[in-house]
């Protein structure tokens, strides 16, 4: 575990042929740009390093281009794509449908990891539309605006539906509420949000009913708040976890799961030869600010990752008296969430 003030100091070490870079508490707070992350990216791309933003988030890159490039000018010119949870969770979704169309999938784009009484299991879309799907009608947890482009190019196959006891899964997308065009809820707040979907869990552990989690984030930092601790966002692996402890099943996708790893270095990932080698391979270091997620992740699909401070865990870190406190900080944070260290440690996100 090495602390860095940017990429600098790490490619005087070694060289990476794509840098996965997490969005989020890391080029931005929700609420504005972090300083030196756009410049970071900018350096980046004029070295015509491999940039893709690797996101927990349900969005699709045509929203999320438009949100960054609008709210805080990153632009579509700062990294070459962006990878997703929510893409994922559109694969699967397409795949379960054909499935439902068809009787088989002919080749799947991902799995999706369940979690159910603290188990994690792989699972496919032609064995999760096997064991729960006969009409395809689901609830949606989310917003709309949002969510309708993972499911809409499926529909009707895949129909969205009110009643709950029609429903048979669901999509579980943005905090926005469980009706958040009647009763919209605060985000901020847990004891509003876990009044506010409980009684949906109630239901799905009533009838068995899986959930889909588009975003297994539990927080994100989302500005700051008036005592100047990081504001902390409510994300859909938060509704995730309260189902799961209550015995019911939830399909995930995203970091720290195995599949987007998969899918970026099969897919996305780029390739070369290296010194002393015949075949080409890929050398990918992942950026995060979340230990839980990112760190995790990252060191259990096998690769180099960089712990950004400033983001979700920096009221944890930030008074740490030097570095040997910190890095014990660190370490102690990645106890307490299973995770292996960090290769890097990095303040903000920096060239």
């Amino acid at each position: 575990m090495q602390l860095v003030q940017g990429f600098r100091d790490i490619f005087k070490q070694v060289k990476y042929d794509t840098i996965a870079c997490d969005i989020y508490g890391v080029l931005h707070d929700g609420i504005e740009a972090y300083s030196y992350s756009k410049e970071a990216l900018a350096e980046l791309r004029q070295n015509d390093d491999h940039v893709i933003l690797l996101s927990n988030s349900t969005r699709l890159q045509d929203k999320l281009d438009s949100a960054m490039s609008g709210k805080f000018g990153i632009t579509v010119n700062f990294y070459d794509e962006i990878l997703s949870s929510g893409l994922l969770t559109k694969f699967y979704l397409k795949d379960m449908a054909e499935y439902l169309e068809t009787g088989q999938v002919k080749s799947s784009a991902c799995h999706a990891t369940a979690r159910r009484h603290g188990r994690s299991t792989y699972m496919n879309p032609d064995e999760f539309a096997k064991i729960y799907l006969k009409t395809g009608k689901f609830f949606l947890a989310g917003d709309p605006d949002w969510q309708e482009p993972l499911y809409m190019p499926v529909s009707p196959t895949l129909t969205r539906v009110h009643d709950w006891d029609e429903m048979e899964f669901v999509l579980l997308g943005s905090i926005r509420g469980v009706f958040p065009e009647e009763k919209p809820v605060d985000p901020f707040s847990e004891k509003d949000i876990r009044a506010d979907y409980q009684p949906l869990l109630d239901k799905c552990l009533k009838r068995n009913i899986p959930m889909i989690c588009a975003n297994p984030d539990v927080f994100a930092p989302n500005g700051i708040n008036e005592d100047g601790t990081v504001k902390l966002l409510i994300c859909p692996g938060y509704i995730g976890q309260m189902y799961e402890e209550m015995g019911g099943e939830v399909l995930y996708f995203g970091k720290p799961y195995k599949s987007i790893y998969e899918y970026l270095m099969k897919n996305k990932a780029k390739y070369s030869i290296k010194e002393g080698f015949n075949e080409a391979s890929s050398k990918v270091v992942c950026v995060g600010d979340n230990v839980a997620t990112d760190v995790k992740g990252a060191t259990e699909a096998g690769l180099d990752v960089i712990m950004i401070l400033g983001g979700v865990h920096w009221e944890e870190l930030k008074d740490a008296k030097n570095d040997d406190e910190l890095k014990e900080r660190v370490r102690e944070l990645c106890r307490l969430h299973g995770s292996k260290e960090p290769t890097y440690l990095m303040p903000l996100l920096r060239y």
